[in-house]
């Protein structure tokens, strides 16, 4: 039932970003769930990755923080996406709660 109701969850928050950021950072920002799944999978299963693995991780929290940055300072206001920062934000709780 915790499994449903988070995947419920995850959901509804991607769908709710999609009213505060463009769909191309919501989609870019759901790749979270790969760093979240090799963490989980660390902490509870044991898995070891290789550094090339590990690598490979941060180049990608490095982009996904890029993006949240740009999204968060640089891009011009639009009337459709008022708070691009908090639709960035709920896609990454929403990535998130997907793994």
């Amino acid at each position: 039932a915790l499994i449903a109701l988070c995947d419920v969850e995850a959901n509804y928050l991607l769908v709710l970003a999609y009213q505060y950021t463009d769909i191309t950072s919501v989609t870019l920002l759901d790749a979270f769930t790969v760093p979240c799944v090799m963490l989980l999978s660390r902490v509870v299963l044991g898995t070891r990755y290789l550094r090339r693995q590990l690598a490979a991780v941060c180049i990608c929290l490095a982009g996904l923080s890029l993006l949240v940055i740009t999204d968060a300072f640089q891009r011009p206001m639009h009337e459709r996406q008022p708070l691009p920062w908090l639709g960035d934000t709920l896609a990454l709780v929403g990535a998130a709660l997907y793994s």
